[in-house]
């Protein structure tokens, strides 16, 4: 397929930042129809140069159209088009970055996506954490429907918030151990992704310092990372998190540590009680 032409230029006499406008034109082209999916775009030089843009910019764009399948890199043949699946929506001009704070979300490293790639059912995704298929308790499940009976009245969506129920026995689980708080102050998640990333966007100050253990999960690393905060490692032992290798932070920076004391992942250490209590107490 022929490579797109292109004849368009942000402005830059307008507030909304360039990278926006370069992945708004992109969308907009896409959801059109005007670009056809497996169209070829130009190389990355001479869109820079087109847009009157440094490499930078253009690569910060390019980076959010990948991260949500409008494009797609392939080493040796350059950026394709790869879906206008956001067609119907882009139709209706819905602005995203009110509901996300300002960065955008970054992929999986080529590594994970290779890993991810190459995963079949005939390996264990130890990836995921997901027990085998066979572990799942049916019997377990038929007993606890058959027990319900005429009590499923609906199977439609919750409330945003979570089942009232389920956060009136988790307030009351909590009121056991010191915490007292309302069901109204309780968010349920479908993960700890989700739960990551809001904390993340609506609490971590842009510039932050996040303190996490040397190995971690992952893929809180790729939410951390977009919510535009810096990332420092530090070491473990077999009690934990080595604490005092804990640089200093950046002077007028915030601080935040991020621990998996009980299981880390991936290396299933357990911080000792000792070890916690020394964590918790003030430098």
């Amino acid at each position: 397929m022929a490579i797109l032409t292109i004849n368009w230029q942000p402005n830059k006499q307008v507030s909304t930042p360039i990278y926006q406008q370069i992945t708004n034109y992109f969308q907009e082209q896409i959801a059109k129809g005007n670009w056809a999916v497996g169209a070829k775009l130009p190389a990355q030089r001479k869109l820079a140069e087109q847009f009157g843009v440094n490499r930078s910019t253009l690569i910060t764009a390019l980076d959010e159209l990948m991260a949500v399948g409008l494009i797609t890199s392939n080493p040796g043949s350059g950026m394709v088009i790869s879906g206008n699946h956001w067609s119907s929506l882009l139709a209706e001009h819905v602005n995203w970055s009110q509901y996300v704070k300002a960065g955008q979300f970054k992929p999986n490293s080529h590594a994970l996506q290779k890993i991810n790639q190459f995963e079949t059912d005939a390996v264990i995704r130890l990836s995921t954490g997901e027990p085998a298929p066979e572990q799942f308790p049916r019997p377990l499940f038929q007993r606890a429907f058959a027990h319900l009976g005429e009590q499923l009245t609906s199977l439609n969506y919750t409330e945003p918030a979570g089942i009232l129920a389920l956060r009136q026995q988790i307030a009351r689980h909590l009121e056991k151990v010191g915490i007292h708080t309302h069901p109204e102050n309780i968010l349920i998640t479908s993960g700890s992704l989700q739960a990551l990333q809001l904390v993340s966007m609506s609490l971590f100050p842009k510039d932050a310092t996040i303190y996490t253990e040397a190995p971690t999960y992952v893929k809180s690393l790729h939410v951390f990372q977009s919510a535009h905060t810096h990332l420092a490692g530090i070491p473990m032992d077999s009690q934990g998190l080595a604490y005092w290798q804990m640089n200093a932070p950046i002077q007028g920076h915030h601080a935040i540590l991020y621990t998996i004391p009980t299981f880390n992942n991936p290396t299933g250490i357990v911080m000792s009680a000792e070890r916690r209590q020394q964590v918790l107490e003030p430098v």
